[in-house]
């Protein structure tokens, strides 16, 4: 986008050169006039999006969620809100943009990491991190209620099957992306800068049509003119010129996926019927009701013009019933479950509704601990324990509910085939290396590849500088920045390849602990909320390791000597939480160790935001209570 830009803003001063250089600056101190984004800068400047302020534009910083969140909320001219409790764990009500990421999230705009603004806890907004093109494309889609309409050509490096696909080319129809001049690419996973940022918020707010604001004039552009199922497997495109047939003929150019949701079906055959008619056959069956993207790429006309395109189309087909399709194992701990009708999301990703079952003569249950909808059609299920090799199972879900309203009940078994591929473990071998231990041999290309890993912690993701195959099952991956004691990272390997030509991809969480702290805590009555006046006080001890927070807590003077209860609460001093941990007496002291600390957690214990409360027959409320600090 920015060499699309910046060439017609080249144009435009070199029209007058000699005025730019005698001409003041603008509003801003490090933006000339002429400026190829100026004209942006300026409009939203006039319309009050932009602080007046502020004199420095800071055009090539990279722009961070939060200022994204502030001029989109400026510009939607929406009220904002201060809630009382904070929304997400990292944005704090004394942050300068608390009020702009709360009033984006209420609106709808922003909904956290993993969809969690008001479903689950903790939730992180990320306000610090940068911005890339796929998701500010996504973002102004929702905000400005954009709609696809399939008039702009399909970038060569949007791929069809990628979540940003639809984004992307609605933001192209809006003319807010237009790709890099003479590449023709758009570069989602590229993170914009602040000049950026404000062209493509200017555009947006122009309501601009390809075709009409922005675009090749002159000689239409080849294209597909129509797509249409014939049968369940075969696809016909229709197109507005020529084709040369040696290229329409190889199925390789061509890409079917489901227009929401995801999953592709694979191309087997391209048949040409005509000079501008190629017939698609295709792997697997269509579905009914659902819509199709189909994406023809690097396509050549006969008079030697390169192109690319896409159309949607649908079938009707026979009834099915609703039930388990397939059972697939991702990793040891991972098993992704395809149903045969969409299914109802609010159902779909309750736990309770999936039992995995082990069986032969040492059968048993094994605990489902999440289950995330991947699309309308396709569960995966994080097991709480790995599956074992060469062992027979069974999946039956419970009571779940087709989109159409449709309960059902349906089991399925399924095998742990020997190797499948898994990242089993990590150590830590100082602050800036780790080591990844895999239970298969790996492609040495593959695996060396350090744009395969993804280290993500409290501040965002850390760059891996290098990755060194140490043997055929372990990886040691060299950061670019040290990790932070106390703080819980995940690690993400992507489209890594056995050496048997298997893809697999995983996460495994791991805790950097270079050294336990220490913390105490004093407990008395006055420091209750409110007050109490009594004889009883405690004092504690607490370790943070890299496994949890041990304890050892002793009380003196407990009104009547009953514990009816003791836990860990969020909260600074004189700040009221709920309750998180449970803390088990025996008599007046209690020992042990609050494990599966969230990184939320970890956090507010290293911050001094977690305290215990102690409650009595006599203050069920809270009789004593004393804030865990650092020694």
């Amino acid at each position: 986008m920015t060499a699309a830009i910046a060439a017609g803003a080249m144009a435009f001063a070199s029209v007058s050169t000699l005025a730019i250089a005698q001409s003041p600056m603008t509003h801003y101190l490090d933006v000339e006039a002429g400026a190829w984004y100026e004209e942006a800068a300026s409009a939203l400047l006039d319309s009050g999006a932009l602080d007046e302020t502020e004199l420095r534009l800071r055009p090539n910083a990279l722009a961070t969620r939060a200022e994204v969140m502030k001029l989109l909320v400026n510009v939607s001219g929406r009220n904002m809100i201060m809630p009382p409790i904070a929304s997400f764990n990292d944005v704090s009500k004394t942050a300068w943009y608390y009020t702009y990421v709360e009033t984006a999230a209420d609106a709808g705009w922003v909904r956290g990491d993993r969809n969690c603004y008001k479903n689950t806890r903790p939730c992180t907004a990320r306000p610090g991190d940068g911005v890339n093109r796929a998701e500010m494309a996504a973002l102004l889609q929702r905000a400005f209620s954009l709609t696809y309409e399939n008039t702009a050509p399909i970038f060569s490096d949007n791929a069809i099957s990628a979540w940003y696909f639809t984004p992307v080319q609605t933001a192209a129809d809006h003319c807010i992306l237009q790709g890099d001049s003479g590449t023709g690419n758009v570069r989602p996973s590229a993170f914009m800068n602040r000049a950026e940022m404000v062209v493509m918020f200017h555009r947006a707010s122009e309501d601009q049509e390809y075709g009409t604001d922005c675009g090749v004039t002159g000689e239409a552009d080849p294209e597909i003119r129509s797509a249409a199922a014939s049968t369940l497997r075969r696809v016909r495109l229709n197109f507005s010129a020529d084709l040369n047939r040696g290229i329409a003929d190889d199925a390789s150019r061509y890409d079917v996926v489901r227009a929401t949701g995801g999953g592709s079906i694979e191309v087997s055959e391209a048949v040409i019927i005509d000079d501008r008619t190629v017939d698609l056959l295709l792997r697997n069956d269509v579905i009914e009701g659902v819509t199709y993207h189909v994406k023809a790429t690097n396509m050549q006309t006969a008079a030697g013009v390169t192109f690319s395109d896409s159309a949607t189309f649908n079938f009707t087909t026979v009834n099915v019933s609703p039930g388990i399709d397939e059972v697939t194992i991702r990793t040891a701990s991972t098993i992704r479950v395809q149903f045969a009708t969409d299914v109802d999301a609010s159902r779909a990703d309750d736990t309770v509704r999936y039992e995995v079952e082990r069986l032969g003569s040492s059968g048993g249950m094994i605990g489902v601990a999440s289950a995330g909808l991947i699309d309308d059609r396709t569960v995966d299920l994080e097991l709480a324990t790995s599956l074992q090799s060469q062992v027979n199972y069974r999946l039956t879900v419970i009571d779940l509910r087709t989109e159409s309203g449709e309960n059902f009940t349906d089991n399925a078994s399924f095998i742990m085939e020997a190797g499948v591929p898994d990242l089993v473990s990590i150590t830590v071998l100082s602050s800036t290396r780790i080591e990844l231990h895999f239970n298969v041999d790996l492609d040495e290309s593959i695996a060396e590849d350090r744009f395969a890993y993804r280290v993500r912690g409290p501040d965002g993701d850390i760059a891996v500088g290098r990755a060194t195959l140490v043997d055929d099952r372990r990886v040691e991956l060299t950061l670019d920045s040290s990790l932070q004691t106390q703080q819980e990272y995940d690690v993400t390997v992507t489209d890594l390849i056995t050496s048997g030509d298997v893809e697999f991809s995983d996460t495994r969480s791991f805790v950097y602990g270079a050294s336990d702290k220490a913390f105490t805590a004093t407990l008395l009555g006055i420091r209750e909320v409110p007050a109490i006046v009594t004889a009883a006080s405690g004092t504690g001890s607490f370790v943070l390791t890299s496994t949890g927070l041990r304890y050892d807590i002793t009380l003196r003077n407990i009104s009547g000597s009953l514990i009816t209860g003791a836990h860990f609460h969020p909260g600074a001093a004189g700040v009221e939480g709920s309750a998180i941990e449970t803390i088990t007496f025996s008599g007046l002291h209690a020992t042990g160790t609050w494990e599966g600390l969230t990184a939320s957690e970890r956090d507010m214990i290293l911050d001094g935001n977690i305290y215990v409360n102690v409650h009595t027959v006599a203050y069920p409320d809270g009789e004593i209570r004393g804030q865990v600090t650092a020694q």
